[in-house]
């Protein structure tokens, strides 16, 4: 039973451990309205909600793992739907909660006409350029030199 335990504590021990996720001044949602079938693209700032068809979309929090982190982004959204008949009283409340980037049918709206999701929070780091500026001087002279030609004596 020692052993066991002992084991038991090494492997949790050894276990590496997991980063927190980092939060991010943006999110990246897409949209889906069933009757028109467009499909949109919306990139949000935290705090400030925006329109799509009926909804009213508001990104209360949005979080990154980090780069060396598997990729996951997990945002909370409050998604309010305008009522058809203006007579009616004010929207109403038809999803507020978290959703996950990497488990999409475990958290998203999916109301009888829209479909809500999360693509990604923050935005993916930009490829590196490599421009004439950023080639150290010994490159570019090799560049220029010519190599010699092998002789044939």
């Amino acid at each position: 039973m020692r052993v066991l335990v002992a084991a038991l504590a090494l492997l949790l021990l050894a276990a590496p451990a997991r980063a927190e996720l980092v939060p991010q001044p943006t999110g990246t949602l897409q949209a889906l309205d069933k009757i028109t079938a467009r499909v949109s693209s919306l990139t949000m700032k935290v705090g400030e909600p925006q329109q799509f068809g009926r909804l009213t979309i508001a990104l209360r929090a949005c979080w990154r793992a980090p780069p060396i982190e598997p990729p996951e982004s997990a945002a909370y959204v409050e998604i309010d739907r305008a009522p058809l008949d203006p007579q009616e009283s004010g929207p109403e409340r038809i999803f507020a909660g978290w959703m996950f980037a990497s488990s999409r049918g475990l958290r998203t709206l999916e109301d009888p006409i829209y479909d809500v999701w999360v693509v990604e929070c923050g935005h993916a780091e930009p490829p590196l350029e490599i421009t004439p500026e950023a080639v150290p001087e010994k490159e570019k002279e090799k560049e220029a030199k010519p190599e010699p030609e092998p002789s044939h004596d």
